[in-house]
């Protein structure tokens, strides 16, 4: 199946040519002329990655990335910044902002060709659960386990371990049911089923913890908002084993 690329560019003459290079080297390519036009097209649109116009009118390359990063991490979907600036502040800004590179205008066939395929190849090469680099404050989806702590989930319950006694039982089957139920909303591709199974998870999780699947969930609920089911598929293995690893610690300690 062809890789698909979303060039956003509000220079037709600069869309014909990066579609040229693109669709000769094996690439579907798809056009979106300023930000918000891309926006909506990654709503119904899976790309393999962006090649983003940083100055555009309605909305440029700059904030349409940071919308796209409240939804999707680096991992999941690359974004190219193309601008004719090559100042250091300016590259800083685009890094800042989630691209994974950028490029130079006016650029040569060769480097902009090895520049999508070295980004998305390095973005293909990372597991897609990995936690979003470009705000390391937010943890919006994590393979560590540091939040795995006992004494971080008795200071969530204000340090009362009889409340945690009481509540702990009912966190493995109810946390099973509601997983099988978000299987089940995904094979029926019901959005609205799923969302409300996500935050009664969200829920039940916020009893013992706010970081881990919390996070993973607090991020899910925005790929649903978003239509990415193929993406919230890939992550839920990550999410069942982070709750039965918690599941697990709650057992360790309580009984």
């Amino acid at each position: 199946m062809k890789k698909n690329i979303l060039v956003v560019e509000d220079n037709e003459i600069s869309f014909r040519l990066a579609e040229y290079v693109l669709t000769q080297s094996g690439y579907q390519v798809e056009w979106a002329c300023n930000g918000k036009e891309c926006l909506e097209k990654i709503k119904h649109t899976r790309y393999a990655g962006i090649l983003m116009d940083v100055h555009m009118p309605e909305l440029d390359g700059v904030e349409a990335t940071k919308r796209i990063r409240q939804i999707l991490p680096k991992e999941l979907l690359p974004i190219i910044g193309v601008t004719a600036e090559d100042e250091r502040t300016e590259l800083d800004v685009l890094i800042q902002a989630g691209m994974n590179g950028h490029l130079s205008k006016p650029y040569q066939i060769e480097t902009l060709l090895a520049k999508v395929q070295s980004v998305i190849a390095s973005c293909e090469s990372t597991p897609s659960m990995c936690r979003d680099t470009n705000n390391p404050a937010e943890k919006k989806v994590t393979l560590e386990t540091d939040w795995l702590d006992f004494s971080k989930i008795l200071k969530q319950s204000q340090g009362d371990i009889s409340l945690l006694k009481k509540t702990a039982p009912l966190f493995s089957g109810t946390s099973r049911k509601l997983l099988s139920d978000i299987n089940q909303s995904l094979l029926t591709n019901d959005s609205a089923e799923l969302q409300h199974h996500l935050h009664q998870l969200k829920g039940i999780l916020g009893a013992f913890t706010t970081e881990g699947p919390f996070q993973t969930i607090v991020h899910l609920e925005k790929m649903v908002a978003n239509n990415y089911m193929d993406e919230i598929t890939a992550l839920l293995p990550t999410l069942k084993q982070d709750i039965q690893a918690l599941d697990e610690l709650l057992q360790q300690n309580l009984l």
